[in-house]
């Protein structure tokens, strides 16, 4: 059995969707469409798609994080912020020795470590700043 990380948030390259197991952080939702019911991972695994919504990460460095388009799926094991979705609005990410920065417009407002071969996103329970991202 995997470990389930409901509390937890990782960067992830390869994914071209944002991923939740939890409805926690969950803003909105709304009914996937009849092409978004499902979603294939690199195995061919098939997943459901319960719902897609907008989910609020409140960053180590005290920025809030939403993400658009969160597809829930809880038969992941992990919660991903993909990348790809990211970069087109202005955000990047610096890796160096310890883990990484997570940028906005060439300013850091959050980072991470690599943990487990995966690089976890530090997370936060303060809230003075709003980002958005799709």
């Amino acid at each position: 059995m995997p470990d389930i990380c409901h509390d937890t948030w990782f960067i992830d390259s390869g994914s071209t969707i944002h991923i939740s197991n939890t409805m926690q952080g969950f803003l909105s939702q709304k009914e996937p469409n009849e092409g978004r019911q499902f979603i294939y991972s690199g195995n061919q695994m098939r997943s459901h798609v319960a719902t897609i919504g907008t989910c609020r990460l409140n960053l180590g460095f005290g920025f809030v994080f939403e993400l658009n388009n969160v597809f829930y799926i809880l038969e992941f094991s992990k919660n991903l912020t993909s990348i790809s979705r990211l970069a087109p609005l202005g955000y990047s990410i610096k890796f160096n020795a310890s883990g990484f920065d997570l940028l906005f417009k060439s300013t850091i407002i959050g980072n991470g470590v690599l943990n487990g071969g995966l690089f976890k996103i530090n997370l936060s329970n303060t809230i003075p700043y709003n980002l958005m991202a799709t």
